[in-house]
């Protein structure tokens, strides 16, 4: 029985060290506000820009050009948004 409570606290125990305490993209907190997430990916090189009351961002990311947008429910981000910013072609 010993062994078997030892064996249920050092689980717990891994599960708590290994837990990461924020969900991050790119270096950039999930859960951060919007203003913290504007000014963070300003200050990785993207660039702002706004389409139809939806705003987005520029930039590239492994060398690849990508529009970032996200959503946020009461100022706290919690989706990202990537898709290639040239576009797909069927070539």
């Amino acid at each position: 029985m010993k062994r078997l409570f030892f064996v249920y606290i050092l689980a717990f125990f891994a599960m708590y060290v290994c837990a990461q305490d924020t969900t991050q993209f790119y270096g950039i907190p999930v859960d951060a506000t919007v203003s913290q997430t504007r000014e963070t990916l300003i200050e990785k090189g993207f660039i702002p820009k706004k389409e139809k009351n939806k705003e987005y961002f520029l930039g590239k990311i492994n060398g690849i050009d990508v529009k970032i947008s996200f959503e946020s429910t009461n100022g706290v981000v919690f989706d990202f948004f990537i898709v290639d910013a040239k576009g797909m072609s069927s070539t």
